[in-house]
Parts: C-alpha cells; sequence; structure tokens
C-alpha cells in the first residue's frame, strides 16, 4: 500500500486526528537547510501532508518543522538530552514521532526507510516496521480493532 494511500485512510477518522496545515517543499529544504537535518523521502511526505499533529488522539504525536509550547520542532526532538541523558538514540535515526507512553519513533536515515520505536526503559530498538507506510497501517489497525473490542 503506498504512503499516499494510508495517510488517506487516516482521514477517515477525524475525530482523532489533529492534523496541521502542511509544509511545502520550499519550507522543508530551507528547514533542513537551517538544521543540518536531512529529512528521509517517506517522512518529507508526511510533512507535505501535514506538518506534525497527532494521529488517534491521545496517541502519537509526531513532529513538524514548527515547534509550539508543548510540542518540539524536529530539530528539538534530536537535540542532546531531549529524551534524557541516558538515551542514546544512534545517529542514523531521526525521531519524528513520540507514542503517548514516550518512547520515540524514529525512522532511519541510512536509505531502508525502516521506522523503529525505540525503548526509553531498555535505551534499545524495540519494535521494527519495514516503512513509514507499515508503521502507520499498523496503528490503523490497532485503531480499528480497539474500536471493535469496545462494542
Amino acid at each position: 500500500m503506498s504512503l499516499e494511500t494510508v495517510l488517506t485512510r487516516l482521514t477517515a477518522y477525524p475525530d482523532v486526528m489533529d492534523f496541521k496545515s502542511p509544509a511545502g517543499e520550499e519550507e522543508l529544504n530551507r528547514y533542513e537547510k537551517e538544521t543540518g537535518l536531512v529529512i528521509p523521502g517517506p517522512l518529507r511526505e508526511l510533512l507535505r501532508f501535514s506538518n506534525g499533529g497527532e494521529i488517534f488522539v491521545p496517541g502519537t504525536v509526531f513532529f513538524g518543522t514548527e515547534k509550539d509550547a508543548l510540542v518540539p520542532d524536529l530539530a528539538g526532538a534530536n537535540g542532546a538530552g531531549y529524551f534524557g541523558d541516558g538515551v542514546h538514540i544512534p545517529g542514523d535515526l531521526l525521531v519524528f514521532a513520540c507514542f503517548c507512553f514516550g518512547d520515540p519513533v524514529c525512522i532511519s536515515t541510512d536509505g531502508t526507510g525502516a521506522v523503529i520505536q525505540w525503548d526509553l526503559e531498555e535505551d534499545e530498538v524495540y519494535l521494527v516496521w519495514d516503512s513509514l507506510e507499515d508503521f502507520l497501517e499498523d496503528s490503523i489497525e490497532d485503531y480499528e480493532v480497539s474500536l471493535n473490542e469496545s462494542c
């Protein structure tokens, strides 16, 4: 399934989504230049859909190029010590989201597009998805299962 298709599926649940205005390509290029971050292609596509926000509120917060009082931008979330001094997320992982219970979600910058949940307590990889599409698809499926269980 394409990322575009998965993003469209997310819009089927507007009551539990908090999407921000999309980022333009110029904004993303300027942000990369100013911060030194390299935003992988799939994450760029997500940011062009919604420049930060939250899915399945209260759920997964994803960071954009703009920070506010409660949510950092991508550079802030990837800054030294943001998740605590004892957390050592490898440099080839870019934190782009955070689960409501605190674990960061990263995308690999090595070209594979893998998405990784970093376990804060153990300071190690907890779960791996092959792609951003797979991560978001799993999020949708988890939400749909929870809807069926509550009926």
